[in-house]
Parts: structure tokens; C-alpha cells; sequence
């Protein structure tokens, strides 16, 4: 062990059990003093620390959450690419840059080209979609264009956000309600 000096703190963490539905589950660990949630579940794992939210407790900063579930996610999950949904805005970009006159018919069906081969390539687009841009440009060269993939939350982090979460909500909620009523 080193001889350098070290501090720290002990806290008491709550815990939440959630169960539903045929086997689905969900355990929350909140500590109050740091501002800490995480979250196992049978869908994934959750959790972040917010030190400083700002409201009298922390409980009451997590009720915020519950109407933008968007912020929530932000904190505890990475968006991940969409190849589907990337297929569906490529090809409305490039209809939309046709529409504007940013390119020609024949570009267009060459760039249309190189996003079919991708969509039907069984699997073997990964290497294309990591630089998807770069396959356009080179079916023609004088057509340039920068076609950002769509980036979704995985479904299991939705799941968190749109039924985990409120259940925990509405726990706290009416364990809030309960505390008041013991005053």
C-alpha cells in the first residue's frame, strides 16, 4: 500500500426492487448524498452520478427525468448506428439534393447504386458504412457529398426510459406522498 493519503466517505444507498410482467426485473440503488442512480435490470445497465442537480433532493431532481426521458438517456447510454434507418435518410438526402438541383440524375442513380449495394450486401456493408460518404463520392468523383449516419438509442434503453424509469417514479412519488403524510 502506498503511503499517500486518501479520503473517503460512507453513505447509505437505497435500494428499489422492481418486478413485473413474466420475469422482468429491475433494481435501483440510489444514494441521496452524491447524487448517485444505477440500474440493473433485465433489459441493461444504467446508472450516472449528479452531483450538483441543484434541487432540494435528489428524488426530486429524478421526477424531472420522468417527462424528458431524452436527458436521461443522454447521461446513461451511447446512441448506437442505425444501418436500417441510415439506408431510409441516405436515400432521402440524396432525393432531396436531386430536388434541389446539388446534383444531377445520373449522380443521383450512382449514388442510389452505391446505397443498394450496401443494403443488399448480406452483412458485408461494415466496412462501407464505417466510411459510407467516401463509397458515394467514389462512384463520382465531380458528386460530393457528407451523408451522416443515423445514430438510435439501442430498444433496451428505451424500454428503461419509457416503462423502468416511470415504475421508479411513481415509487418515489408515493413514498414522497407517504413521508408527507407522516408530518
Amino acid at each position: 500500500m502506498s503511503n499517500e493519503k486518501f479520503t473517503f466517505t460512507k453513505s447509505k444507498i437505497e435500494k428499489y426492487d422492481i418486478r413485473w410482467g413474466c420475469g422482468e426485473w429491475a433494481i435501483f440503488s440510489i444514494d441521496e448524498n452524491i447524487g448517485m442512480m444505477q440500474c440493473l435490470s433485465s433489459f441493461g445497465c444504467w446508472g450516472y452520478a449528479w452531483p450538483n442537480h441543484g434541487r432540494k433532493t435528489f428524488k426530486l431532481f429524478l421526477l424531472e427525468m420522468e417527462k424528458d426521458w431524452s436527458y436521461l438517456l443522454s447521461k446513461t447510454s451511447n446512441k448506437v448506428f442505425d444501418f436500417d434507418e441510415s439506408i431510409i435518410y441516405w436515400k432521402n438526402d440524396i432525393l432531396e439534393l436531386r430536388r434541389d438541383g446539388d446534383c444531377t440524375k445520373e449522380q443521383a442513380r450512382k449514388a442510389f447504386d452505391v446505397i443498394n449495394r450496401l443494403e443488399t450486401d448480406d452483412g458485408g456493408y461494415c466496412a462501407a458504412v464505417l466510411n459510407e460518404s467516401q463509397a458515394i463520392n467514389d462512384a463520382d468523383p465531380d458528386f460530393w457529398v457528407l451523408l451522416d449516419g443515423v445514430k438510435c438509442y439501442p430498444s433496451g434503453d428505451i424500454v428503461f426510459a419509457k416503462t423502468i424509469w416511470p415504475m421508479l417514479c411513481e415509487i418515489i412519488r408515493d413514498e414522497m406522498k407517504e413521508q408527507e403524510t407522516e408530518k
